[in-house]
């Protein structure tokens, strides 16, 4: 919330009386948008419990991976379908979200291997664009790109380093471990 009113960046409604939100506009700035961030967090995390459970079915081909990113994409694009926001808002709060869900995750899980960084310009970002999580996310590697955008002037850029051992939190650690076994297989009786 502090950056969306330390950013505050105007709302669809702000531009023009012909924008009718469908719900309730917000009275804070809309950049990133809140929903992405959060539905692009529980999805990436979510896949990353999938495939840590070792469970064959989530280790296929980034299917569920697919699945949890589409889910988290309607709910980015719904609030832009509603009138409280723009697709860069989307892009914005995707990308924090995907970001910070490797943060999370390079402090839950000790086997962590990799951590990445970000920068958003938003300032690169074409107002003519719509938001496609493609750009910013494979859910096949678990992976954001080096560049997302045109290559010659990328709205994103992301930077793999290897994880730091004393990021890692016991505590984390152990909750990270009692959910990895929620989504193991049941032996049969």
């Amino acid at each position: 919330m502090r950056i969306k009113y330390t950013i505050a960046a105007k709302r669809p409604i702000e531009f023009s009386p012909q924008v009718q939100p469908m719900i309730a506009t917000p009275t804070h700035g809309s950049l990133p948008s809140g929903h992405a961030t959060e539905a692009f967090i529980a999805a990436r995390m979510l896949w990353k419990l999938l495939r840590a459970s070792g469970t064959p079915q989530y280790q296929q081909d980034g299917v569920w991976g697919e699945m949890f990113m589409r889910l988290a994409s309607r709910i980015a694009i719904n609030r832009t379908v509603a009138g409280v926001h723009f697709p860069m808002d989307s892009v914005a709060g995707a990308f924090l979200g995907l970001t910070l869900a490797d943060f999370i995750h390079e402090h839950c899980d000790p086997a962590t291997q990799d951590s990445t960084s970000g920068k958003f310009d938003g300032t690169r970002f074409d107002a003519a664009d719509d938001f496609d999580w493609h750009q910013l996310y494979g859910a096949q590697d678990d992976l954001q790109p080096k560049k997302s955008g045109p290559s010659g002037n990328p709205w994103a850029t992301t930077t793999q380093k290897q994880s730091k051992n004393e990021v890692h939190s016991a505590p984390l650690a152990w909750l990270w471990g009692k959910a990895v076994a929620e989504w193991q297989d049941l032996p049969c009786a």
